[in-house]
C-alpha cells in the first residue's frame, strides 16, 4: 500500500478499519525498504517519448496558457496525450477531461493556489511530471475519492503546503521522493513514497492498481 525509504511515518500510521490507514504524527527511524525492480519506472524518459508523440495540435490553443498563467484557468481536454513544458500560475488551475487524458510535464508543477482535475464520466487521467509538484495555497484535487482509476506520477519531491484540502482518487508514485503535506489528505488507492513529512489529517484507503490514461482513445 505505501512504500517508503525510511521509516518516517511507520509508527504514525494505524489501521482504523479494514482497507482504511491513517497518519496522526511523524516518527523517522533507518531504512526499511526500497520499491521492487518492477516499481522502478523511468519517469523521465517516460515524459520525453511524448515531446513529438502527442496530440497537442488539436488543442494548442488550450494547453499552451498552462505553462504560466494570471489569474483562475479553466480548460476542458478530450481524449488524448499532451505534453508540457511546465505547469505554473498564481492562481487556481481546473481542467476537465471529457476522455481519457494523460498530461506529460518535462519540468515542474509550481501552483500559488488549487489545482484541480476533474475526470468527467468514464474519464481516466494521469499526471506525469519530470520535476517537482508544488502546489502552495488550495490543496490538489485529482478526480474523486470514489474513483480509484487515476494517476500521479512524480520524479522529484511533492510538496502540498498551507490551507487547503488534497484528494488523490487512486495512486501517487513518487518512490524515491519526499512528500511534505500540511494540509489534510485522503488517497483512495495507493502511495509509493520515498519518504513523508505529513503535518495534517492524512487517510489513504487501498484501491486498485491503475494504468497510464490514453494509451488509445475512441475504443
Amino acid at each position: 500500500l505505501l512504500h517508503q525509504r525510511d521509516r518516517t511515518l511507520r509508527q504514525g500510521l494505524r489501521e482504523t478499519r479494514s482497507g482504511l490507514i491513517t497518519a496522526e504524527r511523524t516518527e523517522s527511524g533507518a531504512a526499511r525498504c526500497t520499491p521492487p525492480d518492477g516499481l522502478q519506472l523511468d519517469i523521465t524518459s517516460l515524459v520525453k517519448a511524448h515531446a513529438s508523440d502527442n496530440d497537442n495540435a488539436a488543442v494548442a490553443a488550450s494547453i499552451e496558457p498552462l505553462r504560466h498563467f494570471t489569474g483562475d484557468i479553466n480548460i476542458s481536454l478530450p481524449c488524448g496525450r499532451y505534453y508540457l513544458t511546465g505547469l505554473g500560475g498564481d492562481g487556481q488551475a481546473t481542467i476537465r477531461a471529457q476522455g481519457h487524458v494523460a498530461l506529460f510535464i518535462d519540468g515542474n508543477v509550481q501552483l500559488e493556489r488549487r489545482l484541480e482535475i476533474i475526470a468527467e464520466g468514464t474519464a481516466r487521467v494521469s499526471v506525469v511530471v519530470n520535476g517537482a509538484f508544488n502546489v502552495a495555497r488550495g490543496g490538489l484535487a485529482l478526480g474523486q475519492l470514489s474513483d480509484t482509476r487515476h494517476l500521479l506520477m512524480v520524479a522529484r519531491q511533492v510538496h502540498l503546503e498551507s490551507e487547503g484540502e488534497g484528494v488523490i482518487g487512486g495512486t501517487l508514485y513518487a518512490p524515491t521522493n519526499e512528500l511534505l503535506v500540511k494540509q489534510k489528505l485522503s488517497v483512495a488507492g495507493a502511495m509509493y513514497v520515498g519518504s513523508g513529512r505529513l503535518f495534517g489529517e492524512t487517510a489513504v484507503s487501498y484501491g486498485p492498481s491503475v494504468t497510464v490514461a490514453a494509451d488509445s482513445c475512441g475504443t
